[in-house]
This record gives structure tokens, sequence and C-alpha cells, in this order.
């Protein structure tokens, strides 16, 4: 696993490692969506719309990718140069027997239905597979979410 997680591109957008210079942004991209996740997320806590959690957020993204628990990126179109408009985790990476690891994702609320979620992830899982040399990527959604099925 290369020391510092890569930054990965598609045709459209860039996806960015974790960084705490993120924070703000991050924040911005959760209280734009707040009423977009309610349905699929737990309650958050008092701190959630801080930038503070958000910079501590960050830098547990960071120490995951170096102790090999995981990769985040963020989603940000090519056009929107620093607007997250959605992640991506690669996360509970398991190594040995197993090689595999769970997927993560969403998007803005004004980002659906345009393939770009799908253009991130298949970017992620050709990632995992690739360089990160994963037998499994196990993707688990709320059947309710008629979106993240597909």
């Amino acid at each position: 696993m290369p020391t510092t997680q890569p930054s990965l591109s598609t045709a459209r957008l860039h996806l960015l490692p974790a960084e705490s210079a993120w924070a703000r942004a991050m924040l911005d991209y959760q209280v734009r969506n707040r009423e977009h996740f309610a349905p699929w997320d737990p309650i958050p806590g008092g701190m959630f719309y801080t930038e503070l959690f958000w910079a501590m957020r960050m830098r547990q993204r960071e120490m995951d990718w170096k102790d090999s628990r995981g990769a985040f990126f963020l989603v940000m179109p090519e056009k929107e140069a620093g607007r997250v408009i959605g992640t991506v985790s690669l996360s509970n990476i398991n190594r040995g027997v197993f090689q595999g690891c769970h997927l993560g994702y969403n998007i803005d609320h004004a980002h659906q239905g345009q393939g770009l979620m799908r253009e991130a992830v298949e970017a992620v899982i050709a990632f995992a597979f690739g360089t990160l040399r994963l037998h499994r990527v196990q993707a688990n959604y709320q059947p309710e979410n008629e979106r993240s099925a597909g």
C-alpha cells in the first residue's frame, strides 16, 4: 500500500483523500444535505455540524489510511474545485486470507441521477482491486434507498 493515499480522477470527477484542510468543505456538504441524509443516517450528535468535528473526522480518516484500515475520498466535480459533492469510503480493510473491505458512499442531493456516484464508485472499486489488491468489496445499503441499490 502506498504511504500516502493517492487521488483518483474520472472523466468528470476528482476523488481526493481526506485531509484536515477539507473540514470546512465537509461541514458545508453536510449542512447542505442535512435533510437529504436524514432518512438514512443516525441522528448526529451536537458537535456534528461544527468545523472542529470535521477537522477531527478528517484527521481520523487520514490515520485510517496510515494504519491500513481504510481509504476515504472526497468527491469533487472537475468544474467546481473545492466543493464536496460526495464521499466514497473503504473501511474495515482486512488482510490475510479475506483481503476485503466495506464500501460506503453518499452524494449531494443536487447531483443525484447524473451517474456521478457510479463513476466515483467504479474508480474506487478499481483502486481497491488494483492498488490495494483486495479480493472482496462489500457494499451495504438500506433497501428503501432505491438509488443506492443501483
